[in-house]
């Protein structure tokens, strides 16, 4: 049986030459997504280990960063995200992909990928499993962040997104 990990989000400045971008990095259990992927692809001696930073909001253009995580859970589909990009700013660069499935109550990131390097197998990386409770009040938390951050706002139709807590309609 596969542990439940715990969800959470940070938010930093990433400095460049030509200047300052923000990043989001998923946190599993207290760790960044990006050391845990570090740590795997170093034990596998992979092309470029841990070349990621973490999720763009800026260059989410179909969608907020935030509904890109959630996808729509109501529909309960599974869908492949990214969830990491390059660490050179360019998210799809060097992008690390999960699918995000909703299951009895639990939301699971597995299936794992490296686009351009197919040969690379992360099929014993993950699965993560959280309460889907647990993750919705993540990405939750982590809307408030970036409704605080200037020039990016988040799309207000969020709401709509996520289904409602236990007891609410």
């Amino acid at each position: 049986m596969t542990a439940i990990s715990v969800l959470s989000f940070t938010m930093e400045p990433l400095e460049f030459p030509w200047g300052t971008d923000l990043k989001i990095v998923p946190l599993i259990d207290e760790r960044d997504l990006v050391d845990w992927v570090a740590e795997y692809e170093r034990w596998h001696d992979f092309h470029m280990p841990g070349a990621y930073a973490g999720l763009w909001p800026k260059h989410e253009e179909k969608d907020s960063t935030v509904e890109y995580l959630m996808w729509n859970m109501k529909q309960g589909v599974p869908c492949e995200r990214r969830l990491l990009g390059c660490n050179c700013s360019v998210p799809d660069c060097w992008p690390l992909l999960a699918t995000i499935s909703l299951t009895d109550g639990s939301v699971i990131w597995d299936q794992f990928r490296q686009p351009f390097r197919p040969e690379q197998d992360y099929s014993a990386f993950g699965p993560f499993v959280f309460k889907q409770d647990q993750y919705v009040n993540a990405v939750r938390e982590l809307l408030v962040k970036i409704s605080t951050i200037d020039p990016f706002t988040p799309n207000p139709d969020f709401g709509k997104m996520i289904p409602p807590e236990s007891g609410e309609e």
